[in-house]
């Protein structure tokens, strides 16, 4: 059987043998213009890494580049390259960054509208060997060392919608695990089954405020031995999964003894204040909700009770 050409989309001819029953011929990856830009994009083009840092020496705290030598850049840039895929290079890139929440925004420009919404703060480091941690850098001797790609790579990582958001958690401007923890102790002084009234409740919440900072800094309970006590949960949402937890130590009930004490003392020091105090308290209770609902007579609310039902009743 004679061997036929085909045109490749590189603009190559390829030998294809035909076969009798019609299969179409599959042309081979490695050939294709799309896997061999692919390749280019991962190799990085055989760049030759430089720094590209022109700070001046006022600058140098913030950027170390003078530290590193041909042979660090060359070694960050095989780092970074030799990774075999695309997780790995993302991974050994967010190695290199200190990404943290903006603490403080200082606009560069007037002008609201060309104001950039940035929450997230970048610092870039590289690796050295005579050097025991992270060397801190510009960001152009960062791109400059990787080449065009490693930036467009560091660009999609850190601007990862994703990511964006878990670093707006670790802010704890944005976090309520504290403040949901207050509330469940809440229930627990003042149960919404129950009916208070306001002063009760005022005095509730009060002592679940001094309960709760007397003891959510409670440190980790040990063993006899001294070793950390675990505790295994299954919470509804891990939907079977387990989790391990760290056993606190009891809560502690001092804060009452004190606030009896203080009581106790201002009390026998000045009784006219405590009553003076007691009485401005009383002063300030809001009304009842039910003083702000419209009143109506009882023989007027039930005409038109029996006017509006008196249609489901004409079989009567």
């Amino acid at each position: 059987m004679s061997l036929n050409c085909c045109n490749t989309f590189d603009g190559l001819d390829e030998p294809v043998r035909p076969t009798p029953g019609g299969i179409k011929h599959r042309l081979d990856k490695e050939n294709h213009k799309k896997q061999q830009q692919k390749k280019v994009r991962h190799l990085c083009g055989a760049l030759i890494p430089t720094g590209g840092c022109q700070h001046k020496a006022a600058a140098k705290g913030f950027c170390q580049a003078e530290k590193l030598s041909p042979d660090d850049l060359m070694m960050n840039f095989n780092h970074l390259y030799e990774k075999p895929n695309k997780v790995d290079q993302d991974r050994a890139i967010l190695h290199l960054l200190d990404i943290t929440q903006v603490k403080r925004k200082r606009p560069k420009v007037q002008d609201v509208s060309k104001q950039k919404d940035r929450n997230v703060s970048v610092k870039y480091n590289l690796l050295c060997n005579s050097h025991p941690e992270k060397v801190p850098v510009c960001k152009a001797t960062f791109i400059k060392v990787f080449g065009t790609t490693a930036a467009i790579k560091l660009e999609r990582v850190t601007l990862r919608t994703a990511l964006v958001k878990d670093v707006r958690k670790l802010s704890p401007q944005h976090q309520t695990y504290s403040l949901e923890a207050f509330h469940s102790l809440i229930l627990h002084f003042a149960p919404t089954h129950t009916g208070f009234s306001f002063y009760l409740l005022y005095s509730r919440l009060l002592m679940a405020a001094l309960h709760f900072n007397h003891n959510s800094s409670r440190e980790v309970a040990r063993t006899s031995d001294g070793e950390v006590r675990y505790a295994v949960r299954y919470p509804r949402f891990c939907k079977g999964g387990w989790v391990v937890c760290p056993i606190k130590e009891k809560p502690s009930y001092a804060y009452a003894a004190a606030l009896m004490e203080s009581l106790s003392e201002g009390y026998s020091r000045s009784p006219e204040t405590l009553r003076e105090s007691s009485a401005v308290l009383s002063s300030t209770a809001p009304a009842p909700i039910s003083t702000s609902c419209q009143e109506i007579a009882k023989d007027e609310a039930v005409g038109l009770y029996l006017a509006r039902h008196s249609r489901f009743n004409t079989g009567n």
